[in-house]
C-alpha cells in the first residue's frame, strides 16, 4: 500500500463529490490571513509534515471502522497500523492530505464531522504558525492567538465550544469505550498523535531563541518516536489532556486548550460509534450528528475550568497520558493500574431536540469534582490522588486473587455491607471475600468516574461499575454502585467501610 497511489483518486473524487450526500453543504472557510501562515511547516518541516500523516491516520481509521465488518476489522486495522508506523510516519506527505480521498464512505456519511475536525485542525496549525514566526514578539503572539481563536469560534456551525465538556460524554454513554477495548494498539497510536499535537506548543513557548526552539521541538518529536518503539507499552493509557501535556500553553490560552480537548474527545466518540453494535448502521449518522451538536453547545454537560485543570490528575496523572512534552521524564507507572480509570465532572443532560436519537445521550448521576481546597481541614489534590489510588489498588488485588493484599488495605475495624448484610473484617475474610474474588476474576468490570470528598483525615469515594461476564454458567450484565469510606492512619489511608449494591443492566432503547 502506498500513499502516493492515492493521489490520482483526487480527480475522480472531484467529479463524484457533487452528488455525494447532497443534504450536507460543503462550505469551507480558509485560514485567518497573515504572513505567519505556513511558518511552522517551513521552519519545522519534520513536525509539520508529520501532521499530514496524522490526518491520513485519522481518515483511514474511520473508513476501515465503517466499511469493514467486525470479523475483518482487526486485520484491516493491523495492516493500516503497520503502514503508518513503518512507512507513512517515517516518510510523511509533503502536503496536506485530501482526507475525503482516504475516507470516501465516511465523508459521505458524516461530512459535517469531517468539516468540524478540519476547522479545528486549522486552528491547531495557525497557532503553530504564530509561534514559528520569529517576527512576532511574545505579546504579539499571545494577542494573535486569541484573535485566531475568535476567528475559529465565529464559525458556530463548525466550532467546538470553548467550554470544557464532561469526560462522561466520552466514557459513560451506551456506546462508549468500545474502540479502545477492541483495538487498544490503534487507539494508543491515536492518543500518541494527540499527545504530540498539543505537546509541541511547549518547546515553542519555552525556547527564547530559534536555536532553543529547534532543539526543543526535536526533543519533543523524539519523545513521540519513543512511544512507537515498544508499542503499545509506551503509548498513553489515557487520553492526553492539554492542561497536563501543555501546561504553559493552557495557562496562556485556555480557550484553545479546551477546544483541543473537546476535539480529541470527539475523535474517540466517533470511533466508538462506528464500532458499536448498539448503534445500527442506519443510525450512525444521526448519532454522530447529535454528538457534534452536543460539542458545539457550551451550556450543556460542561465542567468548571477548575475541574478541567484538575481532571488530568484524577485520570491517572501525566504519566498515563504519555508523559510531559518537555523537562524530565518519569518512569511509567507499573502495571498500568490506572488504565481503567476515568473522571468526569458534570451530569450529562439528554438532548431532546428533534435531531437527537432518544438514546444518544444517557442520563447519568452527577459526578462531582474532588475537593482540592486547602485549609479549613479540607484535603489537598495529592490526598485525592492517594484516595483514588487506594480504590485502584483494592480493585487490582481483587482481580489478581490477592486476598492478603485486599485485607491489608482494610482497617482493623472495617465493615463491609453487601447482599443485605454487614460483616466485620474478620467475617468478610471468612465468608464473602473468596466469592467476591472469584466474581472479580471471572467478569469484565469497567469502573466509571470516581467521586472523591475529603474532610480532614476522613474521605469517601463513590462510583459505579458495569459488570459483564459468566460465573459458574450464569450470565451477568449489571451495574454495581460502590461507596468506600477511608481514614488517614499516620501517613497512609485505610478503608474503614465499603458498601456495594447492584442492579441488572438493560440496553438502551
Amino acid at each position: 500500500m502506498s500513499f502516493h497511489r492515492l493521489v490520482p483518486a483526487i480527480v475522480l473524487l472531484c467529479v463524484l463529490s457533487a452528488t455525494a450526500d447532497a443534504q450536507d453543504q460543503r462550505d469551507e472557510q480558509f485560514y485567518y490571513p497573515g504572513k505567519f501562515n505556513w511558518a511552522f511547516l517551513k521552519t519545522y518541516p519534520e513536525g509539520g509534515r508529520l501532521f499530514n500523516a496524522f490526518d491520513y491516520g485519522h481518515a483511514v481509521l474511520y473508513e476501515r471502522l465503517l466499511t469493514k465488518p467486525a470479523p475483518e476489522r482487526e486485520a484491516a486495522l493491523e495492516k493500516e497500523y503497520q503502514f503508518l508506523t513503518t512507512n507513512l510516519l517515517i516518510r510523511p506527505p509533503r502536503y496536506a492530505v485530501a482526507e475525503e480521498v482516504i475516507e470516501p464512505t465516511y465523508a459521505k456519511l458524516a461530512w459535517r464531522a469531517k468539516q468540524m475536525f478540519d476547522w479545528a485542525h486549522v486552528l491547531h496549525r495557525q497557532i503553530y504558525d504564530i509561534y514559528a514566526d520569529e517576527g512576532l514578539d511574545p505579546a504579539a503572539r499571545d494577542t494573535l492567538i486569541e484573535r485566531v481563536t475568535d476567528y475559529y469560534l465565529s464559525r458556530k456551525d463548525y466550532a467546538f465550544t470553548a467550554a470544557p465538556k464532561s469526560m462522561v460524554l466520552m466514557d459513560e454513554q451506551y456506546f462508549s469505550q468500545g474502540f479502545r477495548e477492541s483495538h487498544p494498539k490503534f487507539n494508543g497510536l491515536i492518543w500518541a498523535y494527540h499527545w504530540l499535537q498539543v505537546g509541541l506548543y511547549e518547546p515553542l513557548i519555552i525556547g527564547t531563541t530559534p536555536a532553543e526552539k529547534k532543539a526543543g521541538v526535536k526533543a519533543t518529536l523524539a519523545r513521540f518516536w519513543t512511544m512507537l518503539e515498544d508499542a503499545p507499552r509506551n503509548f498513553p493509557t489515557m487520553m492526553p489532556m492539554t492542561s497536563a501535556i501543555a501546561p504553559r500553553f493552557s495557562a496562556k490560552h485556555p480557550r484553545a486548550a479546551v477546544i483541543f480537548d473537546n476535539l480529541h474527545m470527539m475523535h474517540d466518540i466517533i470511533s466508538d460509534i462506528l464500532v458499536a453494535d448498539t448503534v445500527p448502521r442506519d443510525r450512525k449518522r444521526a448519532v454522530i450528528y447529535a454528538q457534534l451538536a452536543e460539542f458545539r453547545n457550551g451550556s450543556r454537560n460542561v465542567i468548571s475550568m477548575e475541574e478541567w485543570h484538575h481532571m488530568a490528575e484524577m485520570m491517572g496523572g501525566i504519566n498515563s497520558m504519555g508523559g510531559p512534552a518537555t523537562g524530565l521524564l518519569e518512569p511509567p507507572p507499573a502495571g498500568g493500574a490506572m488504565a481503567g480509570m476515568q473522571y468526569g465532572g458534570a451530569k450529562p443532560v439528554p438532548d431532546t431536540s428533534a435531531h437527537a436519537h432518544p438514546s444518544a445521550l444517557l442520563e447519568r448521576p452527577t459526578i462531582a469534582p474532588p475537593t482540592h481546597e486547602h485549609g479549613a481541614g479540607l484535603g489537598s489534590a495529592s490526598d485525592s490522588s492517594e484516595v483514588v489510588a487506594l480504590v485502584v489498588r483494592f480493585d487490582a488485588a481483587m482481580a489478581a486473587g490477592d486476598s492478603a493484599g485486599v485485607l491489608a488495605l482494610l482497617a482493623d475495624d472495617a465493615v463491609i455491607l453487601e447482599s443485605g448484610g454487614v460483616e466485620t473484617r474478620a467475617e468478610f475474610r471468612s465468608h464473602h471475600l473468596a466469592a467476591d474474588i472469584s466474581f472479580a476474576r471471572a467478569v469484565k468490570r469497567l469502573r466509571g468516574p470516581i467521586r472523591v470528598r475529603i474532610l480532614g483525615d476522613a474521605a469517601w469515594a463513590s462510583s459505579t461499575t458495569t459488570v459483564e461476564g459468566e460465573l459458574r454458567g450464569r450470565q451477568t450484565n449489571s451495574v454495581s454502585a460502590e461507596l468506600m469510606v477511608m481514614a488517614r492512619e499516620g501517613v497512609a489511608w485505610k478503608i474503614r467501610a465499603i458498601h456495594w449494591s447492584s442492579r441488572n443492566r438493560r440496553p438502551p432503547g
